[in-house]
């Protein structure tokens, strides 16, 4: 249950993570798509070259949003197997309120960085791998705009004795009574992922 439950919290943070490279990708117009079709037909020509920032801008999206989905998927999954919590709420918060500040902080830092061909491979990696390290370390790979798109919801909730993240897909958290029954995860991680058929 540990390796299953770290493995899905990397997953998490590597899901959000993919925001950062996708604004640095996008900033420094670093695209994998480069197609050079062009249909000509008398004084007419049709050019796909002038589309390749769409393409590639909706191919990381679309991948950044799979990948939310399979997330989501091993949210619904693990929750199944994991055991209950009973705590007593003593304060509970939407997560991005606290922890959004910091978020923009490391897209300001990769948004100063250049392109990738004027720094050394292993400094522009040092720099990306230290990034995703305080991502983790922090919390804040919780944050990602498509968890509100599919209905997920990340809240802090503070107890008498410790504090946990809680991975819920109700629109609000009135659904909770101040003792809340809760699936745990791990010791900072609880998930509340209501079955729509009941």
């Amino acid at each position: 249950m540990k390796i299953k439950s770290l493995f899905l919290k990397l997953f998490i943070h590597i899901n959000s993570f993919l925001w950062i490279i996708f604004l640095y990708i996008l900033n420094n117009k670093i695209f994998i798509i480069n197609i050079d079709f062009k249909f000509e037909y008398k004084e007419y020509t049709f050019a796909l070259a002038k589309y390749n920032e769409f393409f590639n801008v909706s191919l990381y999206l679309l991948m950044i949003f799979m990948m939310s989905l399979i997330s989501v998927y091993l949210l619904k999954d693990i929750s199944k197997s994991s055991k209950e919590l009973t705590i007593t709420i003593k304060k509970i918060n939407p997560i991005y309120r606290e922890y959004l500040p910091v978020f923009l902080s490391i897209i300001i830092i990769a948004l100063s960085l250049k392109n990738i061909q004027e720094y050394n491979t292993v400094f522009f990696n040092s720099i990306f791998i230290f990034l995703f390290v305080l991502f983790y370390m922090t919390k804040i790979g919780f944050l990602n705009p498509f968890y509100y798109i599919l209905g997920i919801r990340i809240y802090k909730i503070e107890t008498e004795k410790s504090e946990y993240i809680l991975i819920s897909n109700e629109k609000d958290y009135k659904f909770l009574s101040q003792q809340t029954i809760l699936k745990k995860i791990d010791e900072e991680l609880l998930i509340h992922i209501k079955d729509k058929n009941g």
